[in-house]
């Protein structure tokens, strides 16, 4: 892991963004990518439950189970969460980035945007492929009402936006309300992070 070099001798990277209540999530979303955000926004919700986290996106996407349990955790804590979006949010990503306290989903202007229905293998046997076929169906339906409540459009605007794959300009990213600020000034959104 790099290191920075501080005052009281290194510190590795994962140290100074976690002192500074940032967490980055730079790869798909998987069971153990959840584990880890969800203990690090518990860790830091116990520290100090009155200071808002931070959680920096460059993500593709990943499994919708994993990304709910995320979510779930990030409504459960007492600090607000804001999300920034560097680079990419997309598939699940996204509903991560959307999923932010209202008035602090962030994205930077060369960031891209994807919002789809969820995505589901199915195989085994008729039975079992009727029931994940099901299971794919109500997610998708669920999605789909956290995207209108997060962004206050009507579902059937949603549904449009997610029937396919949408890879949305900055403008489309404001106007669906998905971020509430693009930002290209590196102070008006970086904290000042501490090295201490």
């Amino acid at each position: 892991m790099p290191a920075v070099m501080t005052p009281g001798g290194p510190l590795d990277l994962s140290t100074v963004l976690f002192r500074n209540r940032i967490i980055f999530i730079g790869q798909p979303i998987n069971a153990q990518v959840a584990q880890r955000v969800i203990s690090q926004l518990v860790t830091l919700a116990t520290i100090d439950e009155e200071s808002d986290i931070l959680m920096y996106l460059n993500c593709p996407g990943g499994s919708t189970y994993s990304v709910l349990a995320i979510y779930d955790c990030m409504s459960w804590i007492k600090p607000k969460v804001g999300t920034v979006c560097f680079g990419v949010a997309a598939s699940q990503g996204a509903l991560l980035l959307a999923g932010g306290e209202k008035g602090m989903r962030y994205s930077m202007p060369n960031s891209r945007i994807m919002i789809h229905q969820p995505q589901s293998g199915c195989g085994g046997h008729v039975e079992d492929v009727r029931r994940q076929v099901n299971e794919a169906v109500q997610s998708r339906h669920k999605i789909d009402k956290m995207y209108a409540a997060f962004t206050g459009q009507p579902i059937e605007k949603v549904q449009q936006y997610t029937e396919r794959d949408r890879f949305l300009s900055v403008a489309e990213v404001m106007f669906s309300r998905l971020v509430c600020f693009v930002y290209a000034v590196y102070d008006a959104i970086m904290p000042m992070l501490c090295f201490t």
